[in-house]
């Protein structure tokens, strides 16, 4: 959490709500200069099940991996500080991790504003045990999601797998690009358990250029992964889709033109050996037109 004074109770209070569920909840605060502190050590001062730890702010990535050094639980959830989770969400997760001992459940979610379609363009998968491997295509074509919110990590997958650091834009990416590669099954629950805070107008909402170079960071070190070749099309989408993400989020001024460079030259290369009207349309052709008319 990162002054997140505004939004912390309400968010809390979901995860507190299953009371017979054996439950730990970490909350690393990031750096806040509000009244978050003050706000969180209170409540834990009445539930032992919260624990509080702070650092110097230094981004999600790093409190992430300094949240995931403390746990002690055999399973973990992350959740946004302006978001919550659903009545029984905690209860579905024990059951299914009882029943199944999945490396990994994933799970679907629900925005507060506009619908999951706004977000991401793939139907949720039918509830059952996939492969990782059929995972990694499904992320690729947007059935299930680049965030770690919607999903249930077993605690030993972090012993090899880590936040970026540095990274705090797209890491989420990064960590489940990393995550499929290192799992044998998926447990896909197409339940409706966590609810995403989204505010009108906030879906395209800019972003400052380290931001953006930060996600081009993320977006080449998922290029580096080696894939599957009846995949390779599918992620050429899922990465283009991304770097278009970055692009648009970038203010065009004359500081910003070298990063812009550098993400059209890559959404190039990318769609070299495809033809990008076939693909995308006709109106993505313009948009990509454009951006090298701006950048290149």
């Amino acid at each position: 959490v990162f002054n997140g004074a505004g939004q912390i109770r309400r968010t809390m209070a979901s995860l507190l709500q299953d009371t017979h569920i054996s439950i730990e909840i970490i909350v690393v605060n990031d750096g806040s200069t509000d009244s978050t502190e003050n706000i969180v050590k209170l409540m834990a001062e009445s539930d032992e099940r919260i624990r509080y730890f702070y650092q110097k702010n230094q981004g999600p990535s790093a409190a992430r991996n300094y949240g995931l050094q403390q746990a002690r639980g055999a399973y973990v959830l992350f959740v946004d500080s302006d978001d919550e989770i659903v009545a029984g969400a905690l209860e579905a997760l024990s059951t299914i991790i009882e029943t199944h001992q999945s490396d990994l459940i994933a799970f679907n979610f629900r925005p507060t504003f506009g619908t999951r379609a706004d977000i991401t363009s793939g139907v949720f998968p039918a509830t059952g045990v996939y492969s990782s491997l059929s995972c990694l295509s499904l992320l690729y074509r947007g059935n299930i999601d680049n965030f770690v919110w919607s999903y249930c990590f077993s605690a030993s997958i972090f012993d090899r797998i880590h936040f970026p650091y540095g990274i705090n834009m797209m890491e989420d990416a990064v960590v489940m690009n990393e995550v499929f590669r290192n799992i044998d099954s998926v447990y896909i629950l197409n339940d409706e358990l966590y609810l995403y805070d989204v505010r009108e107008g906030s879906l395209s909402r800019s972003m400052s250029r380290w931001k953006v170079e930060q996600g081009f960071q993320a977006l080449s070190t998922i290029g580096t992964l080696p894939v599957p070749e009846n995949d390779r099309l599918s992620f050429i989408r899922y990465m283009t889709k991304m770097y278009m993400f970055l692009i648009h989020s970038l203010e065009y001024k004359k500081n910003n033109k070298k990063v812009g460079k550098e993400i059209i030259r890559n959404i190039l290369t990318l769609n070299k050996e495809v033809s990008v009207i076939r693909e995308y349309g006709l109106k993505m052709f313009i948009k990509i037109l454009l951006m090298r008319f701006l950048y290149l």
